[in-house]
């Protein structure tokens, strides 16, 4: 048993890490959540597909709240899953007006022993990654607790629900029936209302504009990214390319031994950096459809992975201004005016620029051209990329250096710029 707290800032106590840890191996999921967003399925949306062709089982039960859920999210929902063998999707409605069906828990069946999770978190985005959530994280340890749960859940579903007339079946013919009771929204739903932003929309266009956030004072979360819808054509056409990007395992792509990059800042680096907004290039290594989900050579208007960023000095190493979930992770492939084809962008919100402007330590002054920039990237989902920017002033400068252009054994040469990094020389900087 184990108490899990994303208020920690640890990625390791979100909700999104403990599932991702153990889905590989599933052979079943049963989630009850009193909201849901499509960027919640779509994390784990291999995995789901994988144990349900395998002959495992996927059963969700949604609160029956208002707006629940979106009704495009629902139907890319059925449309992926309803039709496979083992899919259980279900509405519980409350049983009077003014009261929710507001439980939160997930049961991962496993041959070595199942586990499960109960705590604040809803199935979607805000609850997988960037709300300040708390949980128990229950293992094979805590045998007759999991059991519990899992008895718990099976009490609602068929052929014996403990309340039959409760249970609505989510299939296409229940979908008006829902929309017009409620349950489903075409625009915002419950939780979003409730934060006041929207989360991002798993497809979403070019955007760097971050929501107004009501978590600062402390709190290391901010609203997610707002971006342009597409339309519903444009989403089933990328639909298939966006299961592999959203899974978020950039680490995949990386070199064997690489945990993360060193670079030279160029003009474009601090043209970005000194506004409101900046962009900060980094490499991932070849060949990029482990994080992608595509080959070389496709377009730039490719799906970007959401991503959150913390970013410091490492002249200040206790100073770290605060994960963003509003910035974007994309691979430019053949863009012009690139060298490589494993070159991707980070766009830094505006919020983190500031927060780097105000730490900026006065007796160094701004950063310059040739300085370094460290990019740490750690296994998701949610991904996140840690920044540490080194001046030629720092110590830490005269041994990072010499590592532009360098890889460790065994590990192709990095693109021009670039140097690998290894763990042990990753821990030669200063601890977050």
């Amino acid at each position: 048993m184990r108490l899990m707290d994303s208020g920690t800032r640890s990625q390791t106590d979100s909700l999104a890490s403990w599932l991702g840890a153990r889905l590989s191996s599933a052979t079943s999921l049963t989630v009850q959540t009193a909201y849901y967003s499509d960027n919640a399925f779509h994390s784990i949306q291999s995995d789901v597909v994988r144990l349900l062709t395998a002959g495992g089982q996927f059963c969700l039960l949604l609160g029956g709240n208002q707006s629940t859920a979106r009704l495009d999210h629902i139907k890319f929902l059925i449309d992926t899953v309803g039709a496979l063998p083992g899919a259980e999707l279900y509405v519980i409605m409350p049983s009077r007006r003014g009261m929710l069906v507001h439980s939160k828990l997930y049961h991962v069946g496993k041959p070595t022993g199942d586990e499960a999770w109960v705590g604040s978190a809803n199935f979607t985005g805000f609850g997988l990654a960037t709300n300040v959530e708390a949980g128990i994280a229950l293992d094979q340890t805590d045998g007759a607790s999991v059991a519990e749960v899992k008895q718990r859940l099976d009490s609602w579903l068929p052929p014996s629900p403990a309340y039959p007339r409760a249970l609505v079946p989510l299939v296409d013919g229940s979908l008006n029936k829902l929309l017009a009771t409620g349950v489903l929204t075409r625009s915002r739903t419950g939780e979003e209302r409730e934060t006041g932003v929207e989360e991002p929309d798993p497809f979403t266009t070019r955007s760097t504009k971050t929501g107004s956030s009501s978590h600062r004072g402390g709190v290391p979360f901010v609203s997610p990214l707002r971006g342009r819808r597409l339309s519903s054509a444009q989403k089933t056409a990328a639909a298939g390319r966006r299961a592999t990007a959203l899974r978020g395992q950039p680490a995949q792509g990386l070199p064997p031994q690489v945990v993360g990059t060193v670079k030279r800042l160029g003009k474009q680096d601090l043209r970005g950096l000194a506004g409101e907004r900046g962009t900060a290039y980094l490499s991932l290594g070849l060949p990029p459809a482990p994080i992608f989900g595509h080959g070389a050579g496709a377009p730039t208007s490719d799906p970007f992975i959401a991503t959150a960023v913390e970013a410091r000095y490492v002249v200040t190493p206790k100073v770290v201004a605060p994960s963003l979930s509003g910035a974007r992770l994309q691979w430019e492939g053949r863009a012009r005016g690139t060298r490589t084809h494993g070159n991707a962008r980070i766009n830094l919100p505006k919020d983190l620029i500031k927060d780097l402007q105000q730490m900026r330590p006065p007796r160094y002054g701004d950063l310059q051209l040739h300085d370094l920039v460290i990019v740490e990237h750690l296994v998701g989902p949610p991904w996140l990329a840690r920044i540490t920017f080194v001046r030629r002033q720092d110590q830490a400068f005269r041994w990072l250096s010499p590592l532009i252009g360098t890889s460790p054994t065994g590990a192709p040469r990095p693109p021009r710029g670039y140097g690998w990094l290894t763990q042990s020389q990753v821990s030669r900087l200063p601890s977050w």
